[in-house]
């Protein structure tokens, strides 16, 4: 047999088995597969009998909003019966992110899913008319090799022994199965799971008022039972007030309030923390974070779920106010001792006066006016997160 007919044979099988263990890679666990597809719920992208390619999370740089990724129920260890849909919302959980899929041609969500469970992120698509025109010509390929070539050009008849013809059927069934198991025809019709599940939730936190806004999209088989009750875990341990709680038809509103002495608790924590660290010139911005537990009772079973609320501690600033005045800003909600020092170029140290600035509040120091051709400076001098700072304003009069 010439050179070349044996590396075509050998280039021909190689490609027949990469073809076999990429349909059997989700079922070897392989990071990548091609899929089969059926159902019409991710129609127009997704048609029935099309090819999706997936590649692991991991290949694909993780999983992120729009991706068409693959999931399968834990109980399936074998990954023959899985869900192709979109990724609509992915939300921290207490144990790692969630990830919420839907159908493009549904309305219906998915239950979430923990993101550990997709096992692909789809990367192409290869439509089923294209499936079908290459299977065409590989089925007319190989009947004119094994069959037309050894009996009309070498006039040979195509003889094979029992054995080997049994032979034959045993692998090709086994390669079938393999590949029909492996890429499990995934099924991108809506899943039937009608299991109670919290998907849906938002956190606004107005720092100035205290309020934390919590928002829950749920199964409508859940219903609310009782307040729900919230507290401050970290970095300190404090009652939160629920001031409302409305629950109607798989949406939830919860109204909590922070109460002030956690803020004041978080500043003298947050003040040893970085009273070693050296920080940039007025105005700073140093973050800082509050933790909001809160545990919410259902008729099937409890939520409890943490939720972070970070803000900015603002040093105060000083700023001129209508040419006569100037204004101490403090958009902290605790309240900043100080001193205030009026200097005039041409008259030295006017007056001094301590102050305290109420949680965001401006405080407005007037100047006077009457005098002219003069400079005068007005300096605040506080303690911000354990640091002794000062700022000035310079106003020409």
């Amino acid at each position: 047999m010439p050179r070349t007919t044996k590396a075509a044979k050998a280039l021909c099988y190689a490609c027949v088995a990469v073809a076999v263990a990429l349909f059997a890679g989700k079922l070897l666990g392989l990071p990548v597969a091609v899929m089969i597809v059926y159902g019409s719920s991710m129609e127009p992208t997704l048609k029935p009998l099309d090819l999706a390619i997936g590649v692991s999370p991991s290949m694909a740089g993780g999983v992120e909003k729009g991706d068409i990724v693959v999931w399968c129920l834990p109980e399936d260890k074998l990954k023959t019966s899985c869900v192709i849909h979109r990724v609509v919302e992915i939300r921290r959980g207490e144990e790692g992110y969630i990830v919420i899929t839907k159908g493009d041609n549904v309305e219906q969500l998915d239950p979430p899913v923990p993101s550990s469970r997709v096992s692909y992120v789809v990367v192409e698509v290869v439509p089923r008319t294209y499936v079908f025109a290459v299977l065409a010509a590989a089925g007319a390929a190989a009947s004119y090799y094994y069959i037309y070539l050894p009996y009309s050009v070498q006039r040979r008849r195509v003889i094979m022994a029992p054995g080997t013809l049994a032979l034959i059927m045993i692998i090709v069934y086994v390669v079938f199965n393999l590949a029909y198991i492996g890429s499990s025809m995934l099924d991108a019709t809506p899943t039937m799971i009608n299991a109670p599940s919290v998907y849906g939730e938002k956190v606004s936190f107005n720092l100035s008022s205290g309020v934390v806004n919590i928002s829950l999209k749920y199964t409508p088989i859940l219903t609310l039972r009782g307040s729900p009750s919230c507290m401050v875990v970290r970095p300190t341990a404090a009652e939160a007030l629920v001031e409302e709680a409305y629950a109607d038809g798989g949406n939830a509103s919860i109204v909590v309030r922070i109460p002030g002495d956690v803020f004041r608790e978080l500043w003298e924590l947050d003040s040893n923390r970085t009273r070693s660290w050296s920080l940039p010139p007025p105005p700073a911005r140093v973050s800082t974070t509050i933790f909001l537990r809160c545990i919410i009772s259902f008729n099937y079973g409890v939520l409890n779920s943490t939720y972070p609320l970070s803000f900015n501690w603002r040093e105060p600033e000083v700023k001129p106010y209508n040419g006569s005045a100037v204004v101490l800003e403090n958009d902290n909600p605790v309240p900043i001792n100080g001193s205030i020092e009026v200097y005039s170029h041409r008259r030295g140290i006017i007056y001094r006066e301590s102050v305290e600035l109420e949680p965001f509040t401006h405080y407005i120091v007037g100047l006077p006016v009457s005098w002219s051709n003069d400079i005068i400076d007005v300096r605040f001098y506080y303690v911000f997160l354990g640091h002794p700072r000062g700022v000035k304003v310079t106003i020409h009069v």
